[in-house]
């Protein structure tokens, strides 16, 4: 069983919690903060869809991004799911388990596994920029993600516990999704 959680667009900025691996995609999630770190405040609001003072914080967040501490991807995320996670005080034996058998989506790494080193960001669907071929995140992401998640499922025994949001089922080409796996 592979289980497949949204990220959350509130995050922590720090965790005592180490990472302990490279997210998969993190060459491709380094390329667009690079070119996000260039957008002033008034483009980043735009892009982002939010106030005046997160996309400040996100100029700054993504100006810092290669001296940021790396936290783990499932002590970063502060929304609803992960309040009641408690993912601090999950045994070691857990975690491992949530490392081998929870998906984590997002469009700015992609896919996370719980303990990979991600920084503080906020991206949205939406977003397109040179380094995708001005296509959205969404459309971006698809064929890069939808292989490996669909091989990750069959590598284990085939079914997928679906507790993402619809929004990003856009991630993936869902119909082929729908298909080749049994979806709860």
């Amino acid at each position: 069983m592979q289980i497949l959680l949204a990220n959350a667009k509130i995050m922590n900025e720090s965790s005592e919690a180490k990472a302990q691996s490279v997210p998969m995609f993190q060459a491709v999630a380094d390329v667009l903060a690079a070119e996000m770190a260039r957008a002033d405040a008034e483009t980043m609001a735009q892009m982002l869809g939010c106030s005046r003072a997160l996309a400040l914080e996100n100029c700054e967040r993504y100006r810092s991004w290669g001296i940021a501490e790396k936290m783990p991807a499932i002590m970063a995320y502060n929304g609803q799911a992960y309040k009641h996670l408690k993912a601090a005080s999950l045994s070691p034996e857990a975690l491992e388990f949530g490392n081998r058998h929870l998906w984590i989506t997002c469009f700015l790494y992609g896919l996370l596994r719980p303990m990979d080193g991600i920084v503080p960001y906020r991206m949205e669907h939406s977003v397109a920029l040179d380094a995708t071929d001005d296509m959205p995140m969404s459309q971006f992401w698809r064929g890069r993600l939808t292989d490996v998640l669909i091989d990750s499922v069959k590598a284990d025994d085939g079914i997928l516990v679906h507790l993402s949001t619809a929004e990003y089922e856009h991630l993936f080409d869902w119909k082929r999704v729908l298909r080749e796996l049994t979806v709860i």
